[in-house]
Protein backbone atom coordinates (compact mmCIF):
# COMPACT_ATOMS: atom_id res chain seq x y z
CA UNK A 1 0.00 0.00 0.00
CA UNK A 2 1.37 3.57 -0.68
CA UNK A 3 0.15 6.62 0.39
CA UNK A 4 1.16 9.82 -1.33
CA UNK A 5 1.71 12.71 1.05
CA UNK A 6 1.85 15.26 -1.81
CA UNK A 7 -1.66 14.92 -2.68
CA UNK A 8 -2.51 16.23 1.01
CA UNK A 9 -0.15 18.97 0.25
CA UNK A 10 3.17 19.72 -0.67
CA UNK A 11 3.81 22.33 2.35
CA UNK A 12 2.52 20.50 5.56
CA UNK A 13 2.63 22.52 8.95
CA UNK A 14 0.47 22.08 11.49
CA UNK A 15 -0.24 19.20 14.37
CA UNK A 16 -3.97 19.76 13.36
CA UNK A 17 -3.74 18.93 9.83
CA UNK A 18 -1.82 16.12 10.66
CA UNK A 19 -3.65 14.52 13.13
CA UNK A 20 -6.84 14.75 10.68
CA UNK A 21 -4.66 13.47 8.14
CA UNK A 22 -3.40 10.58 10.09
CA UNK A 23 -6.96 9.80 10.44
CA UNK A 24 -7.37 8.89 7.12
CA UNK A 25 -4.08 6.94 6.34
CA UNK A 26 -5.17 5.05 8.84
CA UNK A 27 -8.80 4.12 7.65
CA UNK A 28 -6.73 3.23 4.52
CA UNK A 29 -4.54 1.32 6.52
CA UNK A 30 -7.61 -0.77 7.56
CA UNK A 31 -8.77 -1.57 4.35
CA UNK A 32 -5.58 -2.65 3.10
CA UNK A 33 -4.16 -6.52 3.96
CA UNK A 34 -0.60 -5.30 2.86
CA UNK A 35 2.11 -5.65 4.80
CA UNK A 36 3.80 -2.43 3.87
CA UNK A 37 2.65 1.14 4.12
CA UNK A 38 4.85 3.16 2.08
CA UNK A 39 4.43 6.77 2.61
CA UNK A 40 5.60 8.85 -0.61
CA UNK A 41 7.15 12.47 0.09
CA UNK A 42 7.67 12.76 -3.61
CA UNK A 43 6.63 16.35 -4.64
CA UNK A 44 6.61 17.54 -0.49
CA UNK A 45 8.66 20.45 -0.38
CA UNK A 46 8.99 20.82 3.72
CA UNK A 47 6.92 19.71 6.77
CA UNK A 48 7.45 21.01 9.80
CA UNK A 49 8.80 19.01 13.02
CA UNK A 50 5.41 19.06 14.66
CA UNK A 51 3.36 17.60 11.38
CA UNK A 52 6.24 15.15 10.97
CA UNK A 53 5.79 14.32 14.92
CA UNK A 54 2.20 13.78 14.73
CA UNK A 55 1.62 12.14 11.11
CA UNK A 56 5.04 9.91 10.58
CA UNK A 57 6.58 9.50 14.31
CA UNK A 58 2.82 8.34 15.05
CA UNK A 59 2.22 6.32 12.04
CA UNK A 60 5.84 4.98 13.07
CA UNK A 61 4.93 4.31 16.98
CA UNK A 62 1.42 2.45 16.74
CA UNK A 63 2.82 0.47 13.61
CA UNK A 64 6.23 -1.06 15.82
CA UNK A 65 3.59 -1.55 18.72
CA UNK A 66 1.23 -3.40 16.93
CA UNK A 67 -1.46 -1.33 16.29
CA UNK A 68 -2.25 -2.26 12.37
CA UNK A 69 -1.78 -6.29 13.13
CA UNK A 70 1.99 -7.93 13.73
CA UNK A 71 2.71 -7.98 10.26
CA UNK A 72 2.53 -4.32 8.65
CA UNK A 73 5.65 -1.63 8.73
CA UNK A 74 5.99 1.85 7.59
CA UNK A 75 8.69 2.83 5.77
CA UNK A 76 9.42 5.99 3.82
CA UNK A 77 10.65 6.74 0.04
CA UNK A 78 10.58 9.83 -2.11
CA UNK A 79 12.17 11.84 0.57
CA UNK A 80 14.21 14.66 -0.92
CA UNK A 81 17.33 15.66 1.43
CA UNK A 82 15.46 18.70 3.19
CA UNK A 83 12.44 15.81 4.22
CA UNK A 84 15.02 13.04 4.78
CA UNK A 85 16.36 15.18 7.08
CA UNK A 86 13.67 16.46 8.92
CA UNK A 87 12.41 12.86 9.30
CA UNK A 88 15.58 11.95 10.46
CA UNK A 89 15.10 14.34 13.69
CA UNK A 90 11.07 13.84 14.11
CA UNK A 91 12.26 10.29 14.41
CA UNK A 92 14.89 10.83 16.99
CA UNK A 93 12.61 12.78 18.57
CA UNK A 94 10.34 10.62 19.42
CA UNK A 95 12.95 7.84 19.88
CA UNK A 96 12.16 5.34 17.04
CA UNK A 97 13.46 4.21 13.91
CA UNK A 98 12.32 3.15 9.96
CA UNK A 99 13.87 2.91 6.63
CA UNK A 100 14.22 5.53 4.01
CA UNK A 101 14.61 5.70 0.78
CA UNK A 102 15.69 8.92 -0.69
CA UNK A 103 14.27 10.26 -4.30
CA UNK A 104 17.83 9.52 -5.12
CA UNK A 105 17.85 5.85 -4.42
CA UNK A 106 19.65 5.71 -1.61
CA UNK A 107 17.75 3.35 1.30
CA UNK A 108 18.92 4.45 5.16
CA UNK A 109 18.23 3.84 8.96
CA UNK A 110 16.64 7.02 10.09
CA UNK A 111 15.69 7.70 13.88
CA UNK A 112 17.50 7.25 17.18
CA UNK A 113 19.65 3.81 16.64
CA UNK A 114 22.07 3.03 18.68
CA UNK A 115 25.56 3.15 16.97
CA UNK A 116 26.42 -0.79 17.12
CA UNK A 117 22.85 -1.38 15.65
CA UNK A 118 22.92 0.95 12.95
CA UNK A 119 26.46 -0.71 11.63
CA UNK A 120 24.77 -4.08 11.97
CA UNK A 121 21.82 -2.78 9.78
CA UNK A 122 24.72 -1.51 7.41
CA UNK A 123 26.17 -4.68 7.28
CA UNK A 124 22.87 -6.56 6.83
CA UNK A 125 22.06 -4.20 3.55
CA UNK A 126 25.38 -4.99 1.98
CA UNK A 127 25.28 -8.76 2.76
CA UNK A 128 21.84 -9.92 2.02
CA UNK A 129 21.20 -13.07 4.30
CA UNK A 130 23.24 -13.11 7.09
CA UNK A 131 23.30 -15.43 10.11
CA UNK A 132 23.89 -14.32 13.62
CA UNK A 133 27.28 -15.88 13.58
CA UNK A 134 28.60 -14.32 10.31
CA UNK A 135 27.16 -10.84 12.09
CA UNK A 136 29.72 -11.73 14.79
CA UNK A 137 32.75 -12.09 12.82
CA UNK A 138 31.67 -9.30 10.38
CA UNK A 139 31.25 -7.20 13.22
CA UNK A 140 34.10 -8.10 15.27
CA UNK A 141 32.79 -8.71 18.31
CA UNK A 142 33.23 -12.11 20.66
CA UNK A 143 29.72 -11.21 22.26
CA UNK A 144 26.72 -13.33 20.27
CA UNK A 145 24.44 -11.68 22.99
CA UNK A 146 25.35 -7.95 21.89
CA UNK A 147 24.48 -8.85 18.15
CA UNK A 148 21.14 -10.59 19.47
CA UNK A 149 20.69 -7.43 21.56
CA UNK A 150 21.24 -4.89 17.84
CA UNK A 151 19.24 -7.59 16.00
CA UNK A 152 15.94 -7.38 18.38
CA UNK A 153 16.24 -3.53 17.88
CA UNK A 154 16.08 -3.75 14.56
CA UNK A 155 13.99 -6.57 14.05
CA UNK A 156 11.73 -4.82 16.84
CA UNK A 157 11.88 -1.65 14.37
CA UNK A 158 10.77 -3.60 11.53
CA UNK A 159 13.56 -2.98 9.59
CA UNK A 160 15.08 -6.21 9.21
CA UNK A 161 13.15 -9.96 8.70
CA UNK A 162 13.81 -12.50 10.58
CA UNK A 163 14.02 -16.38 9.59
CA UNK A 164 14.78 -19.31 11.56
CA UNK A 165 17.30 -21.86 9.44
CA UNK A 166 17.62 -24.58 11.21
CA UNK A 167 17.32 -26.14 14.91
CA UNK A 168 18.77 -26.75 18.21
CA UNK A 169 19.53 -24.89 21.08
CA UNK A 170 21.08 -21.75 19.31
CA UNK A 171 18.11 -21.33 17.53
CA UNK A 172 20.29 -19.79 14.43
CA UNK A 173 18.43 -17.39 12.10
CA UNK A 174 19.20 -15.17 9.48
CA UNK A 175 18.79 -11.62 8.78
CA UNK A 176 17.76 -9.48 5.69
CA UNK A 177 17.43 -5.92 5.14
CA UNK A 178 13.16 -4.78 4.17
CA UNK A 179 15.13 -2.57 1.98
CA UNK A 180 14.41 -4.43 -1.15
CA UNK A 181 10.29 -5.24 -0.77
CA UNK A 182 10.78 -1.10 0.02
CA UNK A 183 11.96 -1.15 -4.12
CA UNK A 184 9.55 -3.88 -5.00
CA UNK A 185 6.28 -2.05 -4.12
CA UNK A 186 6.96 1.25 -5.71
CA UNK A 187 8.80 3.21 -3.17
CA UNK A 188 11.65 4.66 -5.28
Amino acid sequence: MQVRIAEYGKALGTRSYAHELRGKIEALISRSDDALVVIDLRRVSVFTLSFGDELFAELVKRTQAGRYGSRRWVAFAGANDFAAEQLDQVLKNAHLAALVRTDTGKAFLAGEVERRAKETFDLIERSGDVTTAELRGKLKTRSLQAVNNWLTELVRARVVDREQVGKGSGRPYSYRSRSGQLVSSGGR
